[in-house]
């Protein structure tokens, strides 16, 4: 028992810290796109400024022309508001980006769980058993198993929707790149979709000989095939 659960846990363990790995390489790429996007949403000061010294300079022409002009440095200033654009690619980073960092405490949970659940305890070889099944039967009870799936579907989730983030940035910038950019992240989109789906097809579409068993199977096809049926 104690070398199948220590197997178990291995397997757990071993994904879980890849996970963290890339969630804490792929936060920081996020980072440094979120401290540029979320100025967005903030009136541009030396913009305003450069408006006002524009005014002056129409004020002091004028007075030099004898123009009458009401324009006045002090005219109040429309409210800032930032465009529809700026907006949706901010929730898309950010969005992004607090599902990574969930990614990361969640998985530190997990790691302690495990950590908990291969604890030895000085008990006899009966009691150990009792007290490894007690174990055992919780983990799978309060769903630990069905939790480390999940890490890897909302890591994913965060990766799509950071691509949506910059497919949003990039159809605003160069209508070029951005359909190059989208016919490579649209490659990448619909084999994930073909692989998440294939499995679920495979049991629903019966044909004699039977087709060979469906290798793509992962904590999203999963979910997606809960989903479904």
């Amino acid at each position: 028992m104690k070398k199948h659960d220590n197997s178990i846990c291995e397997v757990w363990k071993d994904e879980i810290e890849k996970l963290l790995i890339f969630a804490a390489l792929f936060s920081a790429t996020l980072t440094a796109f979120v401290v540029e996007s979320y100025r967005w949403l903030q009136e541009d000061y030396a913009q305003t400024s450069a408006h006002l010294l524009a005014q002056l300079s129409l004020q002091v022409n004028a007075i030099a022309n004898n123009v009458n002009m009401t324009l006045s440095v002090h005219q109040k200033q429309a409210s800032f508001t930032p465009d529809a654009k700026s907006v949706r690619i901010n929730i898309f980073w950010f969005l992004s980006l607090v599902l990574c960092l969930s990614t990361v405490i969640v998985g530190i949970l997990c790691f302690q769980w495990l950590r908990e659940f291969l604890r030895q305890q000085p008990l006899s070889d009966r009691d150990a058993i009792i007290h490894r099944q007690m174990r055992f039967e919780g983990l799978i009870a309060w769903r630990v198993p069905e939790i480390v799936w999940t890490l890897p579907v909302i890591l994913q989730l965060s990766v799509f929707l950071f691509f949506a983030g910059i497919l949003d940035l990039l159809w605003s910038l160069h209508y070029v790149v951005a359909t190059v950019i989208s016919l490579g992240m649209g490659l990448t989109m619909s084999f994930v979709a073909f692989t998440t789906v294939a499995p679920l097809l495979q049991d629903v579409i019966k044909k004699s000989p039977p087709l060979f068993q469906c290798p793509y199977k992962s904590p999203l096809s999963w979910f997606f095939s809960k989903f479904m049926i």
